[in-house]
């Protein structure tokens, strides 16, 4: 049986006031944690802000490298993603027993590269500004596709414009796992969420949002699931789940490139060939060599541009202007299959709206004068993220590496156990640690925790509770810290998500030598899960979970953090495992609730 800890006996586990934070990152972070799981800032330097170039005989990039490369207004260094095709457990420094810090780096380097900005420059600016709604984050980039309302359009981002994208209320999904709310908060409730009133984190309440972003190979694969493989010779890419390899990574390119995805409009752009060529020439079929593609310099076989670009004599320092754009099949490649959840509350209720990162969104507006609030229109409003599922698939791992993110100031974990750096085992609580209005969607108490007072009814919004107001703000509680549940056998893990999360930002600080407002520094990875040996977990037995099996994100599983009075164990994939008897076969894609429902693919 397990043991678990209540908080009133963590509470009596009183610590010094070295232990009193007034940081909200550093809060949530014991600072005496041992460093079990470490990103250094030699690691940052050479592998997450720069790009190495792997050799290639007459390539032009070949074993070169390129970055660091900043925000031209903002001064935010650029991350590049990690390296999927190549991931391996056993290359992280600090590998454990279990192999997990070099999952938790994948992720905490993942989101910091979806939170970059494409708005280059080779040099710091100066004077950095504050970034704001209209910074071009990757994840709101065309690097990306938005799954719009509809959720069946993976929608080309570049075709926005300077226009917003839309984003529903964060409500419950139903419980048929095809639906088309499927990707809305965990499990059946219908629940929908509001901010603290008046807190030092917030000036008044507000709904959460939810946004649906993949990257571009994501895209690829569904529409050659769709067309059946285009064009592509049989064999060349089964196409039967998400890349787990360089071959599969190379053949989802492949479709892109002899599909239309890769239009080839500029010079500059003919980077792409250089690339692919660079990556993926030992995975190019001869039979596909004579596929037709458009280039500047008109229709030429796919074989005839791969020779041009083993020809071409280019210098790093040569590439002008929009220098991420450049490397974007490079970036395609690292990146593999990607797809993200995000949370968003309107930044005119928050106190300190600098502190988080920012994009203009359309969200729904409902009429609050009457029992039962009925939507009555949309609006462009300023938003602010405050949640982040970031799921991708790595060399070995077609079930995908799960990991989620949350803004520091949203609410407490419930207490928990971590291993100092002198080896003994700890107790921190966060309610302790924290003024009670210090936070976004809690009190700071356990009275009510993680209650329902709403619920998204067709256009309206209804109560829950009968005679309590349906915009009554949830207190809510992580009650799975640090993705773990709460019991002292759980330290070790949770002092590796600790020294990961601390660490990182003090690398992404290090690459600053001017004061920047950096806003991913408020953001901490809450947890991160994988099937064990790159196996789809059914769901339904937690020793099929490797990493933190129990994670919620306090935003977007509310209210599916207990079912059945007991902490949800298989976290993730208690709505993403496939639910199959030994022996049964599933549909691999499945563990992606919205893209069996994709049915188009913007070019």
């Amino acid at each position: 049986m397990k043991q678990y800890y209540s908080l009133v006996t963590f509470a009596l586990a009183i610590f010094s006031p070295a232990h009193l934070f007034a940081e909200p990152v550093a809060s949530i972070l014991p600072s005496d944690a041992a460093q079990t799981c470490v990103v250094s800032a030699g690691e940052f330097n050479t592998s997450w802000s720069r790009l190495i170039f792997p050799q290639q005989e007459a390539n032009p990039f070949s074993d070169k490298e390129i970055g660091p490369f900043y925000d031209s207004d903002s001064g935010l260094i650029y991350v590049f993603p990690p390296n999927g095709p190549a991931f391996n457990a056993s290359h992280s420094a600090y590998e454990d027993d279990t192999g997990d810090c070099a999952f938790f780096q994948w992720s905490s380097q993942m989101f910091m590269w979806l939170t970059s900005s494409v708005a280059d420059s080779v040099e710091l600016p100066a004077n950095p500004q504050s970034p704001n709604a209209t910074t071009d984050y990757v994840f709101s980039s065309e690097f990306m596709y938005h799954l719009v309302d509809d959720h069946k359009t993976l929608s080309a981002q570049s075709s926005l414009g300077n226009s917003a994208a839309s984003l529903p209320l964060r409500t419950g999904k139903t419980d048929d796992s095809s639906a088309v709310d499927s990707i809305g908060q965990a499990g059946s409730v219908e629940g929908v969420l509001f901010t603290q009133l008046d807190t030092d984190v917030s000036k008044g309440s507000s709904l959460v949002y939810y946004s649906v972003h993949t990257n571009r190979p994501y895209g690829y694969v569904r529409d050659a699931v769709l067309n059946k493989g285009g064009d592509l010779p049989d064999g060349l890419g089964d196409f039967s789940q998400f890349p787990a390899n360089v071959t599969d990574t190379c053949n989802s390119l492949l479709y892109g490139l002899t599909n239309g995805f890769f239009t080839f409009e500029t010079e500059a752009s003919i980077l792409s060939l250089v690339f692919f060529d660079l990556y993926c020439r030992e995975v190019v079929l001869n039979e596909v060599l004579d596929f037709p593609i458009q280039t500047p310099r008109g229709e030429m076989a796919l074989g005839e541009g791969l020779e041009i670009v083993r020809g071409l004599n280019i210098e790093v320092a040569e590439l002008g202007g929009s220098l991420i754009a450049d490397v974007e099949m490079a970036v395609d490649y690292l990146s593999m299959a990607l797809e993200t959840k995000a949370s968003w509350v309107r930044a005119s209720t928050l106190q300190h709206p600098e502190n988080y990162i920012r994009q203009m969104g359309v969200v729904p507006v409902f009429d609050y004068s009457q029992v039962n609030y009925v939507q009555t229109g949309v609006e462009t409003v300023e938003l602010a993220l405050v949640g982040m599922h970031v799921v991708g698939s790595v060399n070995g791992h077609p079930e995908m590496i799960w990991a989620t993110f949350e803004h520091a100031n949203n609410a407490p974990n419930a207490s928990y156990a971590y291993i100092d750096q002198q080896g003994n085992q700890r107790v921190h609580s966060d309610l302790l640690a924290r003024e009670t209005s210090s936070w976004l969607i809690s009190q700071g108490n356990l009275v009510d925790i993680n209650t329902e007072y709403a619920k998204l009814s067709g256009s309206k919004i209804e109560q829950v509770i009968l005679g309590m107001d349906a915009s009554t703000p949830t207190n809510v509680l992580r009650m799975s810290p640090w993705g773990s549940e709460p019991t002292l056998a759980a330290a070790s893990m949770n002092t590796e998500m600790i020294a990961v999360n601390a660490t990182a930002f003090g690398a992404l600080k290090s690459a600053y030598n001017v004061p920047v407002a950096d806003p991913r520094l408020n953001y901490v990875l809450s947890g991160s899960s994988w099937g064990h040996d790159g196996q789809f977990p059914t769901g339904m037995d937690v020793d099929q979970i490797a990493g933190t099996a129990s994670m919620a994100n306090a935003t977007l599983e509310t209210f599916q953090q207990v079912y059945q009075g007991e902490i949800s164990a298989n976290g993730c994939f208690s709505c993403h495992g496939t639910f199959a008897a030994p022996g049964q076969s599933f549909d691999h894609f499945s563990v992606s609730h919205i893209f069996s429902g994709i049915t188009k693919v913007e070019k």
